[in-house]
């Protein structure tokens, strides 16, 4: 089984109309996916200091943010984890593909 990136964890298509059309799913605001259960990593993803990332980074940049979140893994230091790191992006333990360390 191929493993699932993190970010897409809690979601699944769903490719009916209705879904297409509707907006009552709190935690998914993207046609054709609904979310079964929250996602910790997408909330992370949506908090400081990606956003303001972003936003330096500018229009031009928004085409390399989308492949460093889908094709990097990308792990933050742990405060107080002496040397651990929390992975927010990439496939479960994506130690060995592209990564890159935030503080």
């Amino acid at each position: 089984m191929k493993a699932q990136h993190l970010l897409c964890q809690g979601y699944r298509r769903d490719l009916t109309s209705r879904a297409v059309h509707r907006d009552e799913d709190v935690f998914c605001n993207i046609p054709g996916l609904v979310s079964t259960h929250p996602n910790s990593y997408v909330q992370s993803i949506k908090e400081a200091p990606w956003p303001q990332v972003l936003t330096l980074m500018g229009k031009e940049g928004e085409r390399s943010m989308i492949d460093l979140i889908l094709d990097c893994g990308i792990f933050l230091t742990i405060e107080s984890g002496h040397g651990s790191y929390y992975q927010l992006s990439g496939k479960p333990s994506d130690v060995t593909a592209h990564g890159v360390l935030a503080k």
